[in-house]
């Protein structure tokens, strides 16, 4: 464990050994430090000794020996105690951090405590830092961060570049003052200006997020380097992120490497983490589970959550270390104990299988509703697969629906339709057409403009109506009279509906994607779900707009919570295909399957194959089936043939070559170049 010795100094000029050799210490000169010091510790100054003995306990500048620091730490436990009495202010401070640290005397924060105020009495900008400290804590007196904070200030104002870091730090997570990155950030930038590592590290870390300053890898770099070159861990650490993702310096993973081993040596616990997944993933290195179980253990020993967590599942799979579900458990417990929500979720499973404890499924559920809470979407996604499974004894799909929603970064609910134009839409979207007719024509011979571009798209395709080119013409005619009146005047819908006539253009007007662009904009603003759609397409495919999946998958979210489940459906497609998101099959099928149960029958379709393959989902072919009939029945030609394949190979329902004809023949019928091969194929005519 690191010695608690912060050396910080005041703004004046150095005159004897004795301070230049404090200086050195401060600037990580050691071989100067030592130069300076021995010679005084051999005379009996007991500061020298004392320092001396630090420089043995951390192995600076001289190889670690506990010994020699002991030793020393004795010599200067004996002399100090005189010299503090006589008005030194040093001896004051090094009685200090000897009673703080239990170096050559027994710990005692109270005697720490009162040695740093009759330091800072004398102004001694090292004392008034760590009462500041002590304060900040609770250490020896009651915690108090306004009494931090004033001292802190004291010793910055002398110098103090340890005093300036935290000060920093209080500012830029709101500790006992007002967030003020800017002002964080200036404090960071004075300590590390005058060497403080701690600082140089905190800096870095504000660069590369541009937090209270505009965001700059290479100075995040430029301070880490520094701050590494010095022995910071934090800032070694995190110039191994740097080499190893190529970000502000040239791609070089095995110098990044070489950092983290040098912060784990240090004691760094993110260092020791990260080398264990190294080498549990054998990323860069020969893969060694072995070697990666003893970094895992080495920082789960010093209460790395995550490495207790990565320790349990070695445990849990005998990868490295001989299997035991029993530590497994132990580990894992640890782990969630401190908020780690990865070991939430194996507490979850481990109780759902019975694996190191009893299975208990409410205690499963109740593991991943925490490890859920915590934004675990693996969690969010099991719960949901528990309660549609009903493993609670009762299949509840509403809970499951709210579950898997929330997994793909939705709302637990999507937004309820008000309005009538807004109902007929909806009935329409689900493929109601009956009703969806019924709601349409009042509102289109009342010269609603959306409702009469509906009534042509339903006359035009035959949806719940005879096909009739001439009143499908004569609709179209009018909507496209009224929708860009409508539009200028404000209607969000009648914005959306232009921008879709616009994007490929109908007869007489001319396509133009751009113009279609600047509509659904227009309407996003206003929380149109229909644009928000439209708009997040063109994201997506890249017409009309520069191609961004980002913008799609964040334009898709947002119509999808207020119910448009072609927002769904296609959200499905950016899991599947990884744009936007990472990779995860799982959830794509999670999103087919919400648009499905709001009446999407491309979702339906999707869901069916999923069920039928056994791809990410258990294989159900009496599911696939029955999703099929929904989709097909809904005019799905792709599910159609799905159906006849079914019925022609007896999958799922009893083998009935005449029904996959009528399947096969109606999808042909309806333009499906699949269904017509395959009547080819089986020679139907």
């Amino acid at each position: 464990m690191a010695l608690m010795l912060a050396m910080v100094w005041p703004a004046f000029s150095w005159a004897d050994d004795r301070l230049d050799g404090f200086q050195a210490y401060d600037k990580s000169d050691y071989q100067k430090t030592l130069r300076l010091l021995t010679p005084l510790a051999k005379q009996g100054d007991p500061t020298s000794q004392y320092l001396l003995g630090v420089l043995y306990a951390e192995g600076e500048g001289v190889s670690a020996n506990p010994a020699k620091a002991e030793f020393y730490f004795q010599q200067a436990a004996q002399g100090l105690p005189a010299r503090a009495a006589a008005g030194d202010d040093w001896a004051m401070y090094f009685l200090g951090t000897a009673h703080l640290n239990g170096q050559g005397v027994k710990q005692n924060p109270a005697q720490a405590l009162d040695w740093f105020r009759k330091a800072a009495e004398k102004n001694h900008a090292h004392a008034m830092y760590f009462l500041g400290r002590m304060y900040h804590i609770g250490q020896g007196v009651k915690k108090d961060q306004s009494q931090a904070l004033m001292w802190w200030k004291k010793s910055a104002a002398l110098g103090s570049s340890h005093a300036m870091n935290s000060l920093g730090v209080a500012l830029d997570f709101g500790d006992g003052v007002k967030v003020n990155h800017p002002e964080a950030v200036a404090w960071f930038r004075k300590a590390a200006e005058l060497g403080n590592p701690l600082a140089m590290n905190s800096l870095g870390v504000n660069y590369v997020n541009g937090v209270g300053v505009d965001p700059d890898v290479a100075q995040a770099v430029f301070w880490w380097k520094k701050g590494a070159e010095l022995g910071e861990p934090g800032a070694m650490t995190n110039l191994g992120y740097s080499y190893i993702l190529g970000q502000g310096v040239e791609s070089n993973p095995q110098k990044g490497l070489g950092w983290w081993q040098k912060a784990a040596e240090k004691g760094n616990v993110q260092a020791m983490h990260n080398l264990g997944v190294i080498y549990l993933e054998g990323e860069f290195v020969v893969r060694n589970p072995e070697k990666s179980v003893a970094w895992f253990q080495k920082a789960a020993a010093l209460g790395h959550a995550g490495a207790m967590n990565n320790l349990g599942v070695a445990y849990n799979d005998g990868n490295g270390i001989e299997t035991n579900s029993q530590l497994a458990m132990e580990w894992w417990k640890k782990s969630a104990d401190l908020g780690n929500d990865h070991a939430m979720f194996h507490l979850g499973y481990a109780y759902i299988e019975g694996n190191g404890a009893p299975k208990n499924i409410p205690l499963a559920l109740d593991w991943w509703r925490k490890s859920a809470a915590r934004g675990n979407t693996d969690a969010m996604v099991n719960l949901g697969t528990a309660y549609d499974d009903g493993l609670l004894g009762k299949k509840d799909v509403p809970q499951a629906l709210r579950w898997w929603r929330q997994s793909v970064g939705l709302k637990p609910e999507y937004a309820k339709v008000s309005g009538k134009r807004e109902e007929a839409l909806l009935v329409f979207s689900r493929s109601d057409f009956p009703r969806a007719f019924r709601l349409l024509a009042p509102l289109a011979a009342k010269g609603d403009p959306v409702a009469q571009y509906r009534m042509g798209n339903m006359y035009e395709h035959g949806l719940g109506v005879t096909p009739d080119k001439v009143k499908s013409d004569d609709f179209y005619a009018r909507a496209y009279k009224g929708l860009p009146q409508r539009a200028l005047a404000g209607d969000t819908e009648a914005m959306a509906f232009w921008g879709m006539v616009l994007v490929n253009g109908r007869e007489n007007i001319l396509e133009d994607p751009e113009q279609a662009v600047g509509w659904w904009r227009k309407a996003v603003d206003q929380g149109n779900a229909s644009a928000m759609y439209h708009l997040g397409y063109a994201y997506d495919i890249g017409r009309g707009v520069k191609q961004d999946h980002q913008q799609a998958l964040a334009l898709y979210r947002k119509s999808a919570d207020l119910g448009d489940f072609a927002a769904l459906f296609s959200l499905g497609w950016l899991y599947y295909e990884g744009n936007g998101v990472a990779r995860d099959p799982q959830k794509a099928v999670i999103c087919w399957r919400l648009s499905a149960e709001m009446g999407n029958s491309l979702g339906m379709g999707n869901l069916g194959d999923a069920y039928f393959r056994g791809q990410w989902v258990r294989r159900d072919v009496n599911l696939a089936v029955f999703w099929w009939n929904k989709a097909a029945a809904l005019g799905d030609t792709d599910a159609m043939v799905s159906l006849g394949n079914a019925y022609e190979e007896g999958t799922g329902v009893q083998k009935d070559l005449q029904q996959a004809e009528f399947w096969w023949r109606k999808a042909a019928n309806l333009g499906n170049h699949t269904a017509k091969e395959t009547l080819e194929e089986h020679g139907i005519k």
